[in-house]
């Protein structure tokens, strides 16, 4: 294979394929360490030949590899090869296979650095952590592909391969939907792909991606057409992604802060099986008033006796979900006394909230909200 770092790190359009064994770690334990041993050497060696077969070049390798092909086509070839041979091992094994056509850097690596144990060249690039998506969703002995791969394909030849779609998913990480294919083929039924909170199917409605599972929520339909704030959304999206619990959209009245809270939740729907609940704390003037309007959002009735604490229950029960208070200023001085208590007893659970002032909270993230421009 031609594929070369460059001294000058430039980008090369390159088919990259993540494999992933499904269950090594129990496999391994299962037959103990000799055994494992020359299941895995057996395996390397097999993968190897197959990828001078179909003139792949290896970048990484943990449970599977990383795998770069100068076409898309060589690259669905090897995987095709590559399940065959797992199933036949002593001890079969299963993959999950992902492949994106994309942008990547190759960068060597110093002579120094690979006689310490470094690979010859780093690859970097949005391609990697599209494959690994993609690879994601798949289930064993199963390759997908993204749209790009697909369109790859089908232009490289002249007689492309029949494609079966699965839709258009969500992907955790990636700033819009994308569509996933596999080969079809009538001699192996394909494995159902299955929604996670890092991956779900969504489908265009009204001018919006929305999960294709139903997801409950208070949020009703968009009044109107969401124009812009593309950046603010995706910002929102990355804070969440990477672990925040609390963000705070700080802005000034007027300015659209809770139509972008509200338009987050729906766009983002899926993330949260667990549920999306808009409540407005306009009316809300104490604790008690906190507490009130929270349980009115997310439907639960409300005792007189510690009503925050009862509140910290359901939300736990609730698991994964969403919590957007619109228009926390004028009761920011009980933030600590409500929202600091659900964020220390509900760990699952993300707040989304609107605010003139920062509320101080540990972890909070503000995220300033500027007019928009034109």
């Amino acid at each position: 294979m031609n594929i070369q770092p460059l001294a000058d790190a430039t980008e090369q359009w390159l088919a990259v394929l993540l494999a992933d064994i499904v269950d090594s770690t129990q496999i391994h334990q299962s037959i103990g360490e000799e055994a494992a041993r020359r299941l895995w050497a057996t395996h390397d060696m097999s993968a190897r030949t197959l990828l001078r077969t179909w003139r792949g070049r290896e970048v990484g390798r943990s449970d599977g590899f990383l795998l770069l092909f100068e076409s898309c086509e060589d690259a669905v070839e090897f995987a095709a090869a590559y399940h065959s041979m797992l199933s036949g091992l002593d001890v079969p094994f299963s993959a999950r296979v992902g492949l994106h056509w994309g942008a990547v850097t190759l960068r060597g690596n110093s002579s120094a650095d690979i006689a310490a144990g470094a690979t010859p060249f780093e690859v970097d690039g949005l391609a990697i952590p599209t494959a690994a998506r993609v690879m994601s969703v798949a289930q064993g002995g199963q390759t997908l592909m993204s749209e790009f791969a697909a369109r790859a394909m089908a232009s490289a030849t002249s007689s492309p391969q029949r494609l079966r779609s699965h839709g258009h998913w969500r992907l955790k990480g990636l700033a819009e939907p994308l569509a996933l294919h596999e080969i079809d083929s009538p001699d192996r039924p394909s494995p159902p792909l299955t929604d996670s909170s890092k991956a779900y199917r969504v489908a265009m409605i009204d001018g919006q991606w929305m999960p294709v599972t139903a997801v409950p929520n208070n949020l009703g339909p968009e009044p109107d057409r969401f124009v812009g704030r593309v950046d603010a959304l995706r910002t929102l999206a990355d804070a969440f992604e990477v672990g925040a619990r609390l963000v705070t959209v700080l802005g000034t009245g007027g300015v659209g802060k809770t139509r972008l809270a509200q338009r987050f939740g729906r766009a983002w729907l899926g993330s949260y099986p667990g549920g999306v609940w808009f409540c407005d704390l306009a009316s809300a003037t104490s604790v008690d008033g906190i507490a009130l309007a929270v349980a009115q959002a997310v439907d639960m009735p409300l005792g007189a006796a510690e009503p925050v604490q009862r509140l910290s229950i359901a939300l736990t029960g609730r698991g994964e979900c969403l919590l957007i208070l619109d228009n926390f200023e004028q009761v920011a001085r009980f933030a600590d006394a409500t929202l600091g208590v659900w964020l220390r007893s509900a760990p699952l659970v993300r707040f989304l909230v609107t605010s003139r002032e920062v509320l101080g909270l540990t972890g909070e993230q503000v995220q300033v909200l500027a007019p928009m421009s034109g």
